[in-house]
């Protein structure tokens, strides 16, 4: 797990309905989540077609994360952070829960 490049924001949004939403660097994207009792699910994102060329490397940066997001097995809420992780427990985004 990276910190977002610099100049760059990945943000997740979680709704009451099953929806997820956000910005993963450069393009904004939506999905389809389950959770219950620290297990998730979520769905493969779509995203809007928007190119950003800076800052350098945000489309991989991108791309990654809109692919991690199918690997999401469980998650945690602690200490003000929301934290998902894979099936063998790896940390893959963490998240200021609530903002």
């Amino acid at each position: 797990m990276r910190a977002p490049l610099a100049d760059s924001q990945i943000t997740a949004e979680f709704s009451d309905d099953g929806l997820l939403a956000g910005s993963a660097g450069c393009n904004n994207y939506s999905s389809g989540y389950t959770a219950s009792d620290g297990v998730m699910k979520i769905s493969p994102a779509v995203a809007t077609f928007k190119f950003c060329s800076e800052p350098a490397g945000v489309m991989d940066q991108e791309a990654i994360y809109l692919a991690l997001l199918t690997t999401v097995s469980t998650y945690a809420i602690e200490e003000g952070q929301l934290t998902l992780a894979d099936g063998s427990g790896q940390s893959l985004a963490v998240f200021a829960a609530g903002q």
